[in-house]
């Protein structure tokens, strides 16, 4: 009897990754001098897949060594240096995270970023600072003035004439853009 509890749970090493296609996410571990499949479990709603740096906890559901379900952490590739309480999400391949420091969010891409959103992004902040660039590619608007494209400015300002049509065209833009009133 012993002997069945102490198989239940068993360390495991990641021999082979899956292409996360199936069902059930399963990864191929190596436990005792044995190979097996078993399925990837995580907590919801986290999902992910393992790399093959991977170590486990393998577990065998009603005690059954054929129903075997793994937990699965990568210790040699994990972000570093958290204090006490911080947590996150990372990818061990790119390095990249969200961390909940105890400083506030971290977020690290180590390449273009790109966000996909389906629905509407409301962001509060009490303060922002962007290093680098920024690009807006449709419409921009801010303090709660509908997003607007890009604004007609006119031809080239060469005489007074053309200066107060400049300015009165900036303007316009300024107002509907919701930066000026």
């Amino acid at each position: 009897m012993i002997r069945k509890l102490v198989n239940m749970i068993l360390h495991c090493r990641v021999l082979k990754i899956s292409d996360d296609t199936e069902n059930y996410p399963s990864v191929q571990i190596s436990y005792y001098g044995k190979v097996a499949d078993a399925t990837r479990l995580m907590p919801y709603p986290l999902v992910g897949n393992a790399t093959l740096t991977s170590l486990g906890l393998k577990l065998n559901v009603g005690a059954d060594e054929g129903n075997r379900v793994v937990i699965l952490h990568d210790p040699t590739q994990r972000v570093r240096g958290l204090l006490e309480g911080e947590g996150g999400i990372a990818n061990s391949i790119t390095g990249d995270y969200v961390l909940l420091k105890n400083t506030g969010i971290e977020i690290l891409a180590n390449s273009d970023m790109t966000v996909d959103i389906a629905g509407n992004l409301n962001i509060s902040v009490t303060r922002a600072t962007i290093d680098g660039e920024v690009a807006i590619e449709d419409a921009f608007g801010c303090n709660g003035a509908a997003p607007q494209a890009s604004a007609p400015l006119g031809a080239v300002a060469t005489d007074l004439g053309s200066v107060i049509a400049l300015a009165n065209a900036m303007r316009t833009a300024l107002v509907a853009d919701g930066i000026g009133s």
